[in-house]
């Protein structure tokens, strides 16, 4: 499921991201790429994917682990 959270972040896609949120997905969980959730869609810059995972408790304090 981190693999549909990552292309779902990285791809700007809000419907994909709300649903995953939805069912409970951990937001929190480093991507498959070694990112913090967060930090991949600050990366991005796509404030409205930013804005749902914040408004969805995302932690600012998950630190990336790059491989």
């Amino acid at each position: 499921m981190t693999d549909l959270l990552q292309n779902a972040i990285l791809s700007g896609d809000k419907d994909l991201l709300s649903y995953l949120i939805s069912t409970g997905l951990n937001i929190n969980k480093l991507l498959p790429n070694g990112r913090a959730p967060l930090n991949a869609a600050i990366a991005s810059g796509n404030d409205v994917i930013i804005s749902l995972l914040m408004s969805s408790d995302a932690n600012v304090e998950v630190q990336d682990s790059f491989r």
